[in-house]
């Protein structure tokens, strides 16, 4: 019940942050109330917007009222446009890049909140991406001329990457995405899965009701193996970015962008920020997630871009 209770506070509190007046918070409040069939309300960026059931169980609503509850650059709001005009589309286009219309927070994370913005790449610069989910951060790295070896442990995940992959071949050459996890030592590790809609959480760190085992490799070896010039390491791991760190050296890369995941019995990321100020970096942002994201196991959620102090 409580956390019930806090889920209504936090989504009231988004919903009115987002809308442009009172009477529209209010009409997309009994909407999301389950009180109203159909909403058609003025929001942040986008004017007025006609929502109807289809999107709160697609998951549109919840990107919608999160985004308008936030501050978002111009190619942020731009990409809200293209994310919302497509949602009933089979393919979603954004910045030219194709995506079956699937797993959309993904889409959304990457191309509307732009997580993980970077400039365009110089002399083919590389970029190892832990988390490659349904291929979104790849295919955004390689749209900004960056190589890139990501990887993705889920079998079912992992397809739909490469169905993702494939509807850009002119990006696909610069992509090679792996099906396994990466962690401090080779070997197979337990993930936690339980769908693809929900694969943003698969993790090694929770309890989930199905287990699946998978391969699992190091930085070093993907280096090694791969004949991997570092510059830029992305993890989005759910928990493995706690390993990664503390056990490994990664100070040949020149920027480090990760998601943390603080869950109820994990150490404060301030440690993981700290060891790579220890190996040569700085904090270049560090922007904590939306709350609604802190119920259940986790109690924080953020990205923290981390740069050579020579940059």
């Amino acid at each position: 019940m409580i956390k019930n209770l806090k889920s209504k506070y936090l989504w009231t509190k988004l919903i009115f942050k987002a809308t442009k007046d009172p009477l529209s918070a209010l009409s997309v409040l009994l909407f999301r109330l389950g009180l109203k069939d159909k909403c058609k309300c003025a929001f942040k960026y986008l004017g007025n917007i006609e929502l109807d059931k289809n999107d709160i169980e697609r998951e549109y609503f919840d990107y919608l009222i999160l985004a308008c509850s936030q501050k978002l650059s111009k190619v942020g709001i731009n990409n809200l446009k293209a994310f919302l005009n497509q949602r009933n589309n089979k393919i979603i286009e954004i910045n030219g890049i194709r995506f079956l219309n699937s797993v959309v927070y993904s889409i959304y994370e990457t191309f509307v909140e732009e997580q993980y913005r970077v400039r365009k790449a110089k002399d083919d610069e590389t970029v190892i991406d832990i988390g490659g989910n349904i291929g979104d951060t790849a295919l955004y790295f390689a749209s900004k001329g960056y190589k890139v070896y990501a990887f993705e442990p889920i079998p079912e995940v992992y397809k739909l990457a490469l169905k993702n992959i494939n509807l850009n071949k002119n990006l696909a050459d610069r992509i090679k995405f792996i099906n396994k996890a990466v962690s401090s030592s080779e070997g197979e590790i337990k993930i936690s899965y339980d769908g693809l809609e929900m694969s943003g959480g698969a993790s090694a760190y929770t309890n989930g009701e199905k287990k699946i085992r998978v391969k699992s490799t190091t930085i070093e070896k993907i280096i090694d193996e791969y004949n991997v010039k570092p510059y830029l390491l992305k993890m989005d791991c759910e928990g493995c970015e706690y390993e990664i760190i503390k056990n490994s050296d990664l100070s040949m890369f020149k920027e480090i962008i990760f998601e943390y995941h603080r869950y109820e019995n994990f150490e404060n990321p301030k440690i993981l920020i700290d060891k790579l100020r220890n190996q040569g970096f700085k904090v270049k942002s560090h922007k904590k997630l939306a709350e609604i994201h802190f119920l259940g196991p986790i109690v924080e959620v953020g990205i923290v871009h981390m740069v050579k102090n020579s940059q």
